[in-house]
């Protein structure tokens, strides 16, 4: 392989129990037999058993990799889902503060294959409306699995999406 192949996977195409061998056994020959000799840009590769198709960039420029992508679909009810989630938490957190504890909402997410910190950063940040809410410090993200742990205030109060 002598160039860079980003292959988009269709996210309907990942199903639980689905048997995967077809589908790793087309990828693997295409990448490997026909993408030599294809010329850069866009190619379809057809799943079989499915309508479904892989979309493979080559570019002969790039170092030889093969990376596997898979979009995300688009969700415009999270920051929705989000916000109940925290006023529902907001309604204890007061009178932690009133006792004069430093106060801190743990946002977790199971979900790590299409989920990340950026869109849950925004998501959070959209929910409460771009700052932090009365008688909240601290907001912090967990991925499950304790793998990313990351505080969320500095770019709430700032407004950017640096997280140190």
């Amino acid at each position: 392989m002598t160039a860079r192949l980003q292959i988009i996977v269709p996210y309907e195409l990942v199903q639980v129990g689905a048997n995967w061998q077809p589908f790793f056994m087309t990828l693997a020959q295409w990448a490997l037999l026909t993408a030599p000799s294809q010329d850069d840009g866009p190619h379809q590769i057809p799943m079989p058993g499915t309508d479904l198709q892989c979309t493979a960039h080559k570019d002969s420029g790039r170092p030889a990799k093969i990376v596997l992508y898979r979009p995300a679909p688009e969700d415009d009810t999270l920051p929705r889902r989000v916000g109940v989630q925290i006023d529902r938490k907001m309604k204890r957190i007061p009178r932690y503060k009133e006792e004069g504890h430093t106060t801190i909402l743990l946002i977790e997410t199971q979900d790590i294959a299409l989920m990340n910190q950026y869109k849950m950063l925004e998501a959070v940040r959209t929910a409460i409306g771009g700052q932090l809410p009365d008688g909240l410090d601290q907001i912090w993200y967990a991925e499950a699995g304790g793998h990313v742990f990351m505080d969320f205030t500095g770019p709430i109060s700032r407004g950017d999406d640096v997280i140190e």
